[in-house]
């Protein structure tokens, strides 16, 4: 009978593990013609809010350079091409009822510039109705049983 229980209460556990749903864009942030990539990580570390995404840029021949750690929902990702050829991501951060961080990420190269803007209830709706405007909502592909990117300080 103990037996029987472990390995149920194994089987569950391997199960849940491979049972994950991610999310990954890939697009050109930093402008150079080379796609780049957002990839959420662990759904454990995901909330109401939304959770841990990485971005990374890739070089020439498309291998990553640089990853950077964000917070950021999957329905809420702004991306705009400025006119002097940067890539700028903007996200909206919840921090309380209806309060939060705008969060700019300017990309050059391979690094990323993070400029924030903490807002209250009357600020919030103002600022995301222009950045929504200004920029393209990115679409977040949803990918069944999903395996974070192994390496990163996720949650840390």
């Amino acid at each position: 009978m103990k037996i029987r229980l472990l390995l149920f209460f194994i089987l569950i556990c391997i199960q849940s593990s491979f049972s994950e749903t991610g999310y990954v864009c890939e697009l050109d942030l930093n402008c150079d013609g080379i796609k780049d990539k957002i990839h959420s990580g662990p759904q454990g570390l995901f909330g109401n809010a939304g959770g841990v995404f990485a971005v990374t840029i890739a070089n020439t021949n498309g291998t990553a350079t640089q990853t950077y750690l964000i917070e950021g929902n999957p329905n809420n990702f702004v991306y705009e091409k400025t006119s002097d050829n940067t890539g700028r991501l903007w996200t909206f951060w919840r921090t309380g009822a209806g309060e939060g961080v705008i969060y700019m990420r300017t990309f050059h190269g391979n690094k990323m510039k993070e400029s924030r803007i903490s807002v209250d209830v009357e600020m919030k709706e103002a600022l995301l109705e222009k950045i929504y405007a200004s920029g393209k909502i990115l679409k977040m592909n949803i990918v069944k049983n999903y395996t974070p990117q192994v390496g990163l300080p996720w949650g840390k």
